[in-house]
């Protein structure tokens, strides 16, 4: 079973692989673009879960919420690749502003959580 911040969960679809660019980007008067790299991309980790009860939801964001710098491990089930290779557990920081769960059904929550993994 696949587990955030110590709470067990069950990962649901879509997987995605966002990368965020780290670039500036600055445009001349003549037209002509600047790109300045100054880091690698940084992959942006989102991930649904779904049929939450309300127990497991509330434990979750109080999880999240706990640690002082959003750092938390993500184990991950094991054909799941967070940028690790398939089944390998991360450490990730949590970046969204907001845990925003929404009630599908009598007692079952849904949520997206992003990360960006630690290296």
């Amino acid at each position: 079973m696949a587990t955030i911040a110590g709470q067990t969960v069950t990962f649901a679809l879509p997987e995605n692989d966002t990368r965020q660019q780290n670039v500036s980007v600055g445009q001349a008067a003549d037209g002509s673009f600047k790109f300045y790299k100054f880091r690698a991309s940084d992959r942006i980790i989102s991930i649904p879960l779904r049929g939450l009860t309300t127990s497991l939801k509330d434990s979750l964001a109080s999880a999240l919420e706990a640690d002082a710098d959003y750092t938390v491990a993500i184990a991950p089930d094991s054909h799941v690749d967070l940028g690790g290779g398939a089944g390998v557990s991360i450490n990730a920081k949590w970046i969204d502003k907001q845990f925003n769960a929404i009630k599908e059904r009598h007692n079952f929550w849904s949520v997206m959580l992003n990360f960006v993994r630690v290296v």
